[in-house]
């Protein structure tokens, strides 16, 4: 048909398909399964902390890993900023 020809030439001007390649769908599927297996684990280890201490147990200990992680990022930053300046 003279319209899907045109739409090949179209897209053949600039030497390009315009397509992601079979690496970014695999990079993708890839990142998209490692995500869900890491759901999966933090809501098995929460899950494992509520049934061991309750709510407020499983909460305490979030918030605490939580303010811990933040700590250890912020004096990270701290650091690598006074080294820079």
């Amino acid at each position: 048909m003279p319209g899907d020809l045109l739409a090949t030439e179209a897209t053949s001007v600039d030497g390009s398909d315009r397509s992601l390649g079979g690496r970014f769908w695999l990079m993708l599927f890839a990142f998209g399964i490692a995500g869900v297996g890491l759901c999966v684990i933090l809501l098995a280890i929460f899950g494992w902390m509520w049934a061991t201490w309750g709510l407020f147990g499983a909460l305490i200990a979030l918030f605490a890993f939580v303010l811990a992680a933040a700590w250890a990022y912020d004096r990270r930053e701290r650091r690598r900023r006074d080294l820079t300046a």
